[in-house]
């Protein structure tokens, strides 16, 4: 290959990557996974808020809403967005997971008489330690929860 047949194999790629970054409304770019990370935080601390009130008022834990929860967290990301894919969908299952567990924190963290960050972190450890190794149905809930808020998002 000579020097002007690799040159115009090069702006053939070029023109055909500028095209397709031009055209594609699907590509995700890094600010997409800052707006989806902070969407999706959000999004499940507020519904993981409001599932530990429902379960604190009628007096047992109703872990189904979970799921709701994940599908809830991946829709509000995909609205935000307008694009959906695997990566966003493993954020999704993230920010479900690290919303869940900040939320039971926070309501946990509420209720105490005395607040501290050291608590905070010390209440968040073992909620963490409880989603892995506590209650097997419960684990398997929130893998569903997980595995809906993947699926939500991804195409």
């Amino acid at each position: 290959m000579s020097f002007q047949d690799r040159y115009s194999e090069y702006k053939q790629r070029k023109e055909a990557r500028d095209f397709f970054n031009k055209n594609n409304n699907e590509k995700v770019c890094s600010k997409d996974y800052v707006i989806a990370f902070g969407a999706g935080t959000g999004v499940s601390i507020v519904l993981g808020f409001i599932m530990e009130w429902v379960t604190f008022k009628i007096g047992f834990n109703f872990s189904y809403f979970t799921i709701l929860v994940g599908v809830l967290q991946a829709t509000a990301i995909k609205k935000v967005l307008r694009k959906s894919g695997v990566q966003l969908a493993i954020i999704s299952v993230v920010t479900y997971l690290l919303g869940v567990i900040v939320a039971q924190t926070l309501y946990a963290a509420i209720s105490l008489p005395y607040f501290s960050i050291g608590l905070f972190f010390e209440v968040f450890k073992t909620y963490f330690k409880f989603m892995i190794v506590g209650d097997f149905l419960d684990t398997i809930i929130y893998l569903l929860g997980a595995a809906a808020a993947y699926m939500a998002l991804k195409d």
